[in-house]
């Protein structure tokens, strides 16, 4: 029997941490997206989101130069959700796109009705991508399990500034937003499941603005929505991102049945969200993206990752990673001592 690669045991240790095991080793995770991918294959963004070649072939570049650790994904994320919600989409040529609110006055809320998801703006191009990039190199190196949260996705409907005025000044406004996001979020994933079949293994959701609310709004306002999403997805692993400060929140984010919670608050602490919900919550993170992944060196990273690692991987139930997306422009050095990282310190004694 061949031995295993490094990429197949790095996902066997990813599947027992994310059941709160103890592998023989922690396990690696690669958060990159399109600032980054672009930039790494030399192209700009307007090309790698208007050509699915593009995008897969930058994708492809990473995942050689790190050892297959990244899957292939449609990097949509953000444009799918808002613009089948009727928001218009100014994309710069090389920057991440904007998006704008559809709805500017209150009243505008009765434009939104959840979409038909097989075939709705920049969620029919994804599951184009996805089905060119399984053609590339096969269902099993795809991933297509991630999309907006419900709470971040009616921040961009009405834009961030006006849902919080919404949240304190027009509670019924924001509930009936979120109530048609957080619909529009369980079809997207039920399409999404459909198209993949029986590999959809995971039910991913990013939703950065909730750590701008205290515990009491939080509870009314995120909680039950982004529960009610994972609810939807009972045989599914339950991984949410939010990489705002959600410090005073973190007993909460169990009751939302989230098993998983990745690349968070950079700047936070691993050891305290370890000792609060570590045992609930498999953790993934935290090394800070632009402090040491972009502005360090690779001796600086293999500290900092040797650091993440003796303060969040005993008992299991870790995974290093960085605290929210990897920032264009890290060197593919710093990437490397990360990935090396892992087995010169994340070993575990038997």
């Amino acid at each position: 029997m061949a031995a295993k690669s490094f990429r197949e045991l790095n996902a066997e240790r990813i599947a027992q941490a994310e059941r709160l095991e103890k592998p023989d080793c922690v396990p690696v995770s690669l958060s990159l997206h399109h600032p980054f991918l672009a930039d790494f294959a030399g192209v700009r963004v307007i090309d790698y989101f208007n050509d699915p070649r593009v995008m897969a072939e930058a994708q492809l570049l990473a995942r050689r130069a790190f050892f297959g650790l990244k899957n292939l994904y449609p990097d949509y994320v953000i444009v799918a959700e808002a613009s089948a919600l009727g928001c218009r989409i100014k994309w710069q040529e090389d920057d991440s796109p904007l998006v704008l609110p559809v709805v500017e006055k209150p009243e505008d809320v009765h434009k939104l009705e959840v979409p038909d998801c097989y075939h709705s703006a920049y969620m029919a191009v994804s599951i184009a991508a996805y089905r060119y990039m399984e053609s590339l190199v096969g269902k099993d190196n795809v991933d297509f399990w991630y999309c907006l949260g419900p709470f971040d996705l009616a921040c961009l409907v009405r834009g961030q500034s006006r849902f919080f005025a919404d949240i304190k000044l027009r509670p019924e406004l924001a509930h009936e937003i979120l109530e048609i996001t957080t619909k529009t979020i369980i079809e997207w994933t039920k399409v999404r499941e459909e198209v993949v079949g029986d590999k959809f293994e995971r039910v991913g959701l990013g939703d950065d603005f909730p750590g701008y609310l205290g515990p009491k709004l939080f509870k009314e306002f995120a909680l039950p929505y982004i529960k009610r999403v994972f609810e939807a997805f009972p045989n599914r692993i339950h991984y949410w991102h939010s990489d705002g400060d959600t410090t005073k929140v973190l007993e909460l984010i169990p009751e939302m049945h989230v098993e998983v919670f990745n690349n968070f608050y950079p700047d936070a602490d691993i050891s305290e969200f370890k000792k609060r919900i570590g045992d609930k919550v498999c953790l993934i993170g935290n090394i800070h993206p632009l402090k040491i992944m972009l502005r360090g060196t690779p001796e600086l990273v293999e500290r900092e990752c040797k650091r993440q690692i003796e303060k969040a991987a005993a008992d299991g139930g870790y995974v290093l990673s960085t605290g929210g997306e990897m920032p264009r422009g890290v060197p593919e050095e710093n990437i490397l001592a990360m990935i090396r990282s892992v087995e010169k310190y994340g070993r575990y004694e038997e």
